[in-house]
């Protein structure tokens, strides 16, 4: 399968492969992602061999991590499938959210969470006054549906931080619940303001693989 291939290429499969293998280990196989992603470097021999000869140092430096990304998300695409299958499940029933729909619905959630403030005053946030549809988990999903869920993954995230001695949830209840400005926030972690925005958009990263990653389909 690796003939017509570049050197190299199968170690960059077997590493992306073993990324998905940690988060999907209870429904799939390594063997299975390594050939997924084989496959798609097969279908695609001409883009590789492109990216591989690049003679630029820094242009092949970001084209190998192009590659490497598509061919992660190949294996999570075949992954997700498998675990869908297992389940009993289509892989059409799951629901993505955005970074930027996880921060708009983070000070409501964090309320609820410190302050008791109902989840349902959160339906405030449609603003349409209109009666809305039920829709499909693949089309659409109810509001309180999402902050439940965007809920549950941040009281996740939350024992992930003590386990792990990270503090992503810190990061999050300053920029979401204590509203700080990022020179704030940089203050209150020692850090540089560049630094605090960084680990913002990390925590919120953190908490969206939580709830099941950004789209691997898109």
């Amino acid at each position: 399968m690796t003939k017509n291939l570049p050197e190299g290429i199968d170690e960059l499969v077997k590493e992306r492969a073993n990324v998905i293998l940690k988060r999907y280990h209870k429904w799939v196989e390594r063997e299975d992602l390594v050939q997924e992603g084989m496959a798609w470097c097969v279908a695609r021999t001409q883009q590789v061999e492109d990216a591989f000869n690049e003679p630029d140092d820094e242009q092949r430096k970001h084209n190998l991590k192009r590659i490497g990304w598509q061919i992660l998300r190949a294996c999570e695409r075949y992954a997700r499938r498998e675990k869908a299958h297992r389940s009993g499940y289509l892989s059409g029933d799951e629901y993505f959210y955005e970074t930027s729909t996880v921060a708009q619905m983070m000070p409501h959630i964090l309320s609820n969470i410190f302050d008791g403030v109902l989840l349902e005053q959160a339906q405030q946030l449609v603003d349409d006054g209109m009666p809305r549809r039920s829709s499909a988990p693949s089309e659409g999903r109810n509001l309180l549906a999402m902050l439940v869920d965007i809920k549950r993954g941040y009281e996740i995230l939350e024992h992930q931080d003590r386990k792990e001695e990270t503090n992503h949830c810190d990061y999050i209840k300053a920029r979401y619940y204590n509203k700080l400005k990022l020179e704030q926030i940089a203050e209150m972690f020692g850090c540089s303001v560049s630094t605090a925005d960084r680990r913002c958009e990390n925590a919120l990263k953190a908490l969206q693989r939580v709830i099941g990653g950004d789209n691997p389909w898109s």
